[in-house]
């Protein structure tokens, strides 16, 4: 059976009969003092020290084995508390983190792998929503180490970034995406067809000339109101962000609204007051994309109907729309520096991704390469 350690204690180390100095001895370990034999004061302090930082140490070790495995699930629910006042999107953010909980709710933050990773985002429903969470957990595992709740920061790996999306619509495909919309009828039972669409006609022609996200669209009222942005027909400007709206990487600037478009809200501005002057509506139109007199949350439900009556394949999103703004804003020779103040999209995003659709896209190298001079050069 093994001696118990005596723990740290002082020993006089002696050289050929004669003592040298004090030493500290800890079981196999020894190691100076720096003391000379007449020094034990010093030597009785040197090992108070050593005792101090062993046991600081070995307190912080096992800290460490408790912090590395707290729950990630407890990670998650830290990060939303500081967040939650913080971000622009909760909502959004909320979603993200119960898709985490759900696969990460039962494992502790030294279970976070690279291979539990790629397994999370295999069955997520693709790899851009996977990597967009996976975002939020490294934050909030960083959260905790800064708030000293985890000991160190565990690496969590992310699926490679999707490439920039390519699907833009013809101007062909844009009028049966909008003929699809306007001409679709809902039949009821013992009651006249209804008009069910025209809402999603509506949001695409915003879309159309002003390249704005769904949901900045969904949110536009015709009139100033808390949380949303707007519209002012007087002055013909767009309003995308609110008041209240606390800014992002996703710009939205004001925008001067194309003539055709401020026509278009008009016309429709006005029907709504006919019907509602003949009784057919409850109250005044309020919002830009309305249904039944109501403001929009989400149009992709009724977008994926449209689509598939045009004949459009499935990679037609809503945001498909926006990437036709910009596209066609760069075929008619649009400048990209007012293109990327429009549509709120930086320059070097621009120029990468849109940039091969504009006109004047590499002209001086046509130009050198097709030039005259270039030919004589060559014939000589």
């Amino acid at each position: 059976m093994p001696q118990r350690s005596k723990g740290p204690r002082l020993r006089l180390r002696k050289h050929k009969g004669k003592a040298v100095g004090w030493y500290i001895r800890d079981g196999q370990h020894e190691e100076r003092t720096g003391c000379g034999p007449d020094d034990l004061r010093g030597a009785e302090a040197a090992l108070a020290r050593y005792v101090a930082t062993k046991h600081a140490k070995q307190a912080r070790e096992a800290r460490n084995v408790a912090l590395d495995a707290a729950a990630v699930a407890d990670v998650l629910i830290s990060y939303w508390e500081a967040q939650e006042s913080r971000v622009a999107r909760p909502t959004e953010l909320r979603t993200r983190l119960r898709y985490l909980n759900e696969f990460w709710g039962s494992y502790s933050v030294d279970d976070v792998t690279p291979d539990r990773c790629r397994e999370y985002a295999a069955q997520r429903s693709s790899p851009a929503a996977a990597r967009r969470e996976l975002e939020d957990m490294r934050a909030a595992i960083k959260y905790a180490w800064n708030s000293r709740k985890i000991a160190s920061v565990v690496p969590v790996w992310l699926p490679e970034r999707s490439e920039s999306r390519e699907r833009w619509l013809t101007r062909s495909e844009m009028a049966r995406l909008l003929l699809a919309c306007w001409r679709y009828r809902e039949i009821q039972k013992g009651a006249p067809g209804r008009y069910t669409r025209r809402h999603v006609a509506r949001f695409i022609l915003m879309a159309r000339y002003t390249g704005s996200r769904a949901g900045a669209i969904c949110a536009a009222s015709l009139w100033p109101e808390p949380g949303r942005g707007w519209v002012d027909l007087t002055n013909g400007l767009y309003y995308r962000a609110s008041e209240l709206e606390k800014p992002t990487k996703k710009r939205k600037p004001t925008i001067r609204l194309p003539d055709p478009l401020v026509a278009h809200i008009r016309s429709w501005v006005a029907r709504a007051e006919r019907d509602y002057a003949a009784g057919r509506r409850k109250h005044p139109m309020r919002h830009v994309v309305e249904w039944n007199g109501k403001p929009v949350n989400s149009i992709r439900k009724a977008f994926a109907g449209a689509r598939d009556d045009a004949k459009l394949g499935k990679e037609v999103t809503p945001h498909v729309l926006r990437h036709t703004a910009v596209t066609w804003a760069m075929q008619n020779g649009a400048d990209k520096w007012e293109v990327s103040g429009f549509f709120g999209v930086s320059p070097e995003t621009v120029e990468r991704v849109y940039g091969h659709h504009s006109p004047s896209h590499q002209e001086t190298v046509h130009r050198a390469i097709t030039s005259r001079k270039l030919g004589k050069s060559l014939g000589k």
